[in-house]
């Protein structure tokens, strides 16, 4: 035993003899999980893992869901922090301090359900360098809505954002003001992603606004001008809504959209033929996904059938990608025009089409599509 005790004395003395710097070098190729599991076995890789965490640039912790105990000690001062992305299920607003640093470039901050729209503004004061933003379940456990100041101190902050992702049920900003606070989003925004948003708030949002004693022909500046990603879910995909989206943004090269309508929508709150034909008016357009979920109501574009799909292939040809779901009045027809219509295209998924047949490929041979991903779900 005297022996033993003797040997790991010996094994611990040599660490301790390492440099530091090569102890370092090793722990850089580790999680951040893995390092506090290092950090605790010695005194020598514990020195090591607490100056190593005041310099590293990438500090992900998304494997579980650290608390505000176990965090602050693994996030010093770090004036080399670019990239930040934590599972907050058991922090809050009193954790601000330790996750907002003012180097970062990107923030990803998951299931945010227990801190409050303060945290957008936080954001806004201390990381002005910000690049690429990702909120998830915010505010959600407070039960109450999210001042839009919060998000106009944010849009103010951040200047240089280029990506913002809310994933979370937007309709928690009060409405009063909410699209006025977007015409002052950063010029340099291309991807907009939104958890849920309604139709009618995502309408207000594009719409520039018209000043008082001002023309409704007078040229007007579009809201977010520069964006080329835009995803959204929402309550209904309206011939309203596309509009909106085609008209105002120019730039636009991915556009993802989904529904979940809670019961049959009406013709004012339904996507129709004459709303169909008007995406990709600019011809950027290279992505394009139009889904209607089946997970609460069993409900379909109803009021879209070959001919819709017809109007919409002509201004698609340089489409690489498309997406379409819940499409029941389509047949092989439509969906063979697409084929023959879009000659770059090299994913297609089509899902609940219930007039879909293998019969679509029938003459797949005569195009020159070369396909990456080809995917269908009739039911």
């Amino acid at each position: 035993m005297a022996k033993s005790s003797g040997s790991g004395a010996h094994q611990q003395m040599s660490l301790d003899l390492l440099p530091s710097a090569l102890l370092a070098t090793v722990m850089t190729k580790l999680d951040i999980a893995s390092i506090r599991s290092l950090a605790c076995t010695c005194k020598a890789f514990h020195s090591c893992a607490s100056h190593m965490l005041c310099f590293i640039p990438s500090f992900h912790l998304l494997d579980i869901a650290p608390p505000a105990e176990y965090i602050r000690p693994l996030l010093p001062p770090n004036p080399y922090l670019r990239s930040l992305k934590v599972d907050c299920m058991r922090l809050d607003d009193s954790s601000l301090d330790c996750l907002l640093q003012p180097t970062l470039q990107e923030l990803c901050l998951h299931n945010c359900a227990d801190f409050s729209g303060r945290l957008l503004s936080q954001v806004g004061q201390y990381c002005k360098d910000l690049r690429f933003l990702y909120l998830s379940s915010l505010a959600e456990k407070r039960g109450r809505s999210i001042d839009v100041s919060d998000l106009e101190v944010l849009f103010g902050g951040c200047t240089q954002l280029e990506t913002l992702i809310l994933m979370f049920d937007v309709t928690m900003f009060l409405r009063h003001n909410f699209a006025r606070v977007w015409s002052i989003a950063p010029t340099t925004l291309v991807s907009l992603e939104m958890g849920y948003i309604s139709s009618v708030m995502v309408t207000e949002l594009l719409s520039p606004p018209v000043a008082p004693y001002q023309s409704i022909e007078h040229i007007r500046p579009s809201i977010l001008p520069g964006i080329q990603k835009l995803c959204l879910s929402v309550d209904y995909i309206t011939d309203t809504m596309i509009s909106t989206i085609t008209n105002n943004i120019n730039c636009l090269t991915h556009l993802d959209l989904r529904d979940s309508p809670i019961m049959e929508p009406r013709l004012a709150f339904d996507l129709t033929n004459a709303g169909i034909q008007q995406i990709n008016l600019h011809g950027r357009l290279k992505h394009l996904s139009l889904v209607r979920s089946q997970e609460i109501f069993p409900a379909y574009f109803k009021r879209v059938n070959d001919l819709g799909i017809l109007l919409m292939a002509d201004r698609c040809s340089d489409m690489e990608s498309i997406c379409l779901g819940g499409f029941c009045q389509v047949t092989d027809t439509g969906f063979r025009t697409i084929l023959h219509s879009c000659s770059k295209i090299f994913k297609l998924r089509i899902y609940h089409g219930p007039h879909l047949t293998d019969l679509v490929f029938h003459d797949i041979a005569a195009t020159s599509l070369t396909f990456d991903t080809c995917q269908f779900k009739m039911v």
